[in-house]
């Protein structure tokens, strides 16, 4: 009897190691697990500031970015033709971000078309790029015949590459660029008399 029942006891303190042994092996494969998951999530966060910082120039659509150079781009207009960061070169020009029913857009659109009208030869050359992948050519094309100028570059960013390497937040964002390329101003609020004022004194500098 008394034999009985050590040969029980011992079974049960093996039993009772062995579950042990697993728990402990489970934890640990638990963490190995963890801290794996764990350095590819941080590895593929830092590739993708990187990637996104190598992308843009570290250019994004704050006012952190003045000094900086507008990242290259490559957009077809509404007619086909080709504008591109160096076609803009020698000239100050404006790349503005939109889409057919931003009506603050609309609105300084008609503002800006104004002043260039009144600047003639010295005014600022403007590239209006439409940010909806899914805008209907006739709406940008409506667009342009009532807010633009009629020499604007008006342009869809359909693969959303300009807005991403710019870090796009907001329509109605604006960068004002210098002759070079330069971003000499970023600016996301309405046109406005101040806003007129700060184009009228770049292109006639």
């Amino acid at each position: 009897m008394f034999a009985g029942m050590g040969r029980n006891q011992r079974a049960r303190q093996a039993a009772a190691q062995r579950t042990r042994r697993v728990r402990v092996a489970a934890a640990s494969a638990v963490t190995v697990v963890a801290v794996v998951v764990a350095a590819v999530v941080v590895f593929q966060l830092v590739n993708n500031d990187d990637a996104s910082a190598t992308r843009s120039g570290g250019v994004d659509s704050t006012a952190g970015s003045v000094g900086k150079s507008f990242p290259a781009f490559t957009l077809s207009t509404l007619d086909g033709e080709r504008v591109t960061k160096e076609s803009l070169a020698g000239e100050k020009s404006l790349v503005w971000f939109t889409d057919s029913a931003c009506a603050p857009c609309q609105v300084g659109a008609v503002k800006v078309r104004q002043l260039n009208d009144e600047l003639a030869d010295r005014a600022v050359k403007v590239v209006a790029v439409f940010v909806n992948p899914n805008e209907p050519k006739s709406a940008i094309a409506s667009w342009r015949e009532q807010y633009a100028g009629k020499d604007w570059g008006v342009a869809l960013d359909s693969a959303a590459r300009l807005s991403t390497s710019v870090d796009l937040r907001a329509l109605d964002t604006k960068f004002l660029l210098d002759e070079k390329g330069k971003i000499l101003d970023v600016d996301a609020a309405q046109v406005d008399d101040a806003y007129l004022d700060l184009l009228r004194r770049q292109a006639t500098d």
